[in-house]
């Protein structure tokens, strides 16, 4: 859909309208701090298979 960030934000969005207050755990294993996660996966190929995101991620997730 082209909705590009970090991984965290994705997770804070679930938690948001799954579990509004509930606790996430970041930084519970030490990693390297100058690596960020990012959501940005390539979605090419599936375009070129006639593919088109008709879905926003926040929706997608209510409909869980």
């Amino acid at each position: 859909s082209g909705d590009i960030r970090k991984l965290k934000e994705f997770l804070e969005t679930e938690r948001d309208i799954i579990r509004p207050g509930g606790k996430l755990w970041f930084g519970a294993r030490k990693t390297d701090e100058r690596r960020t996660f990012w959501l940005e996966p390539d979605t090419e190929r599936l375009a070129g298979l006639g593919f088109r995101c008709e879905t926003a991620f926040e929706d997608g997730i209510r409909r869980l």
